[in-house]
């Protein structure tokens, strides 16, 4: 029973990933009375099979794979992210978005805290989320902030869109 544990913990730090189009490929068709989030993860070894069921306000808006965004409208104004973790956990964001702009938001999964987001492009309070399985050394940290928009879009463009098929050993979801 060990034996398969070990398995599926070391299946969930090697990768699957986003398949969709580019970020850098895409027109994005805007509506003015909206707003727009972008939520990305960078394509990582840490935690790389595991894709993540995102909710804004309590609802399902797609789910994010390693090396992928998702992009969705909403109305303006205060707004809840939540992002499911192991053991019916879950890391939460608040954060206010304006008509006719974007807001930018980083999921980061690390091993034992290594590349974590610069604290100079974190608009809003990170949360994190900090998960040690199996009775091994490696401890898994996870990052959720609301970014700068340069920062976001220097790493998005070569990111693909997790709404297409993405690719996953895992996807974890929030209970209802």
């Amino acid at each position: 029973m060990r034996g398969c544990f070990l398995l599926l913990f070391i299946a969930s730090l090697i990768g699957c990933a986003a398949s969709g189009p580019k970020f850098s490929e895409q027109k994005f068709d805007k509506n003015p009375e909206y707003s727009e989030i972008f939520i990305f993860r960078e394509n990582q070894f840490a935690d790389g099979g595991t894709c993540y069921e995102m909710r804004v306000d309590e609802k399902g808006i797609g789910v994010l794979a390693n090396g992928g965004f998702l992009r969705y409208e909403m109305l303006p104004g205060s707004h809840k992210l939540a992002v499911p973790m192991v053991d019916n956990n879950q890391i939460a964001l608040r954060f206010d978005s304006n008509k006719d702009q974007a807001t930018y938001i980083q999921l980061h999964p690390a091993l034992n805290k290594s590349n974590v987001i610069p604290a100079s492009e974190i608009i809003a309070e990170s949360t994190d989320f900090n998960y040690s399985g199996l009775g091994l050394a490696l401890r898994f940290n996870y990052a959720l902030a609301q970014v700068t928009e340069a920062y976001a879009l220097e790493r998005l463009g070569a990111l693909a869109d997790s709404s297409v098929n993405p690719s996953c050993m895992a996807t974890l979801r929030i209970d209802q």
